[in-house]
């Protein structure tokens, strides 16, 4: 269910990206079209859920996947632009855009992780 905070961001800047498109919601996470305002190209921009970075563990997981994915060069894997904490704090990854690319298919709606729902309750 999208919820009025994910529709804050469509019109927004977040680094040098504009977000033009939410496209996939996501336990952790959201998945942005967006414009890199600087090359001028479409780009898949991630998100993560502010409730995940007060998950340090988390968030540090998904700094450091998006630093290895951005060294490798390889035609089947999408490369990762930047990444960074936006004057908001949000942790986002700009990646390389494939119009082609099937992400509905690839990125599917899963349940919530029970183990993730708790550790977003403060308190709990």
């Amino acid at each position: 269910m999208l919820t009025s905070e994910h529709y804050i961001l469509l019109g927004q800047q977040i680094g040098n990206f504009d977000v033009k498109e939410l496209l996939i919601e996501r336990t952790a996470s959201n998945l942005y079209l967006a414009q890199d305002v600087d090359a001028g190209r479409p780009v898949f921009l991630e998100i993560l859920h502010p409730f995940i970075n007060h998950n340090s563990n988390l968030a540090l997981q998904f700094r450091r996947r998006m630093e290895c994915v951005a060294q490798l060069e390889h035609a089947s894997i999408a490369a990762v632009h930047e990444a960074g904490v936006s004057p908001a704090n949000l942790i986002y990854a700009a990646i390389e855009y494939l119009p082609a690319f099937p992400w509905r298919r690839s990125w599917p709606e899963r349940k919530p992780s029970p183990w993730l729902r708790r550790s977003a309750s403060p308190g709990k």
